[in-house]
């Protein structure tokens, strides 16, 4: 990232609901209901381990390759990959979609 690089604040926001709209398709695709997914910080949340995984590379990839061409977006991919590695530090690791919590017994 380059230092001293100026972002407007309206396309560094427009950027972050891009990347937050990205996010809220890998939950859902996870198993997460929409209703979990109320804000960025709620999507990140919610999301299991392994899309969590995955979350962090699509931010790395997005940030690496719009570092020259379009820095609002490589800024905000940063900012949201720096977020998410705050609130799953924090919040415990999302339960399992619904139908995979089933215990034994159930089965």
């Amino acid at each position: 990232m380059v230092k001293g690089l100026y972002v407007d604040p309206r396309e560094f926001e427009r950027c972050v609901g891009l990347l937050t709209r990205k996010l809220e398709e890998t939950a859902v695709r996870a198993g997460i209901a929409d209703g979990e997914c109320i804000d960025l910080d709620s999507t990140l949340a919610a999301l299991p381990p392994f899309s969590r995984d995955r979350a962090a590379v699509l931010l790395q990839g997005i940030r690496m390759q719009a570092e020259e061409e379009y820095p609002a977006m490589a800024f905000a991919a940063d900012y949201v990959l720096k977020l998410a590695r705050e609130v799953w530090d924090h919040a415990p690791a999302a339960r399992l979609p619904a139908p995979l919590r089933r215990s034994h017994a159930e089965a």
